[in-house]
């Protein structure tokens, strides 16, 4: 049902016998809108995903376990079906002598959607409407055990890099355009004492840092051919919220 095409593979390799492990996996998901876009008869919605892993699991000593992964993910989604009421609309209001007018109750169902999928030229080199992500998260981990207990130190790096296009008059012309830049950066430490499980009193004692670190650049344009010039900020926004490694 609309082209859903989803594709997985692992494979785990023993690069040393009991010493070093290579593990490898790979997803590759994609699907079409539910919706056509009466412009260009394309459809709305569109998503694919593309996320690639790799770990190298390593025991050089009895007592020390070490442990790397780095998972990559790329997201490429296409404009979304997207509507708006028009002014003649609006039902309800004005209230209290005021002047603006609002909708109240069910919003109508949209039978057709007529919006731009692809951007005329810019110097800003977008070529088409939609989400697109390129997020990594790099992991490692170091676990030694010391006179029955476990000292557990992990590092962590996740970095994310999307861009949303959005057709912000919702018509088939070009006429207003918005585009978001957003980059997330995290960085966390954690250091943990574990007791032995097989004791009577058990605990779990540790330390955690977090750095985080978020900018976000918005801009909208009358015309894509001058999408550098005579910018104006805008909320920030994202068609799919950044949960890859949930």
């Amino acid at each position: 049902e609309r082209n859903l095409r989803e594709f997985t593979a692992s494979a785990s390799v023993p690069v040393v016998d009991d010493r070093l492990f290579l593990r490898a996996s790979l997803r590759d998901f994609s699907t079409d809108g539910a919706f056509t876009n009466n412009v260009d008869r394309r459809t709305l919605g569109d998503q694919s995903s593309t996320t690639f892993s790799m770990a190298l699991i390593a025991r050089p000593f009895d007592w020390l376990d070490l442990t790397v992964r780095s998972t990559n993910r790329e997201d490429e989604d296409g404009p979304p079906a997207s509507a708006m009421l028009g002014a003649g609309d609006l039902n309800c209001g004005p209230f209290g002598g005021g002047t603006f007018r609002f909708y109240c109750g069910a919003i109508p169902a949209r039978a057709r959607f007529t919006l731009n999928s692809d951007a005329v030229a810019n110097v800003q080199e977008i070529d088409a409407f939609g989400f697109t992500r390129d997020a990594d998260l790099v992991t490692a981990q170091a676990a030694m055990d010391v006179l029955g207990h476990t000292i557990t130190l992990t590092a962590a790096r996740y970095t994310d890099d999307n861009r949303d296009v959005g057709d912000l008059d919702l018509t088939g012309i070009n006429r207003f355009a918005t585009v978001t830049y957003q980059t997330f950066e995290d960085d966390s430490v954690e250091l943990k004492l574990t007791s032995s499980a097989d004791q009577r009193l058990r605990y779990i004692v540790g330390a955690y840092a977090y750095e985080g670190r978020f900018t976000s650049n918005a801009f909208t344009t009358g015309s894509f051919t001058v999408l550098a010039g005579n910018l104006t900020g805008l909320p920030a926004f994202a068609s799919r919220a950044p949960d890859i490694f949930r």
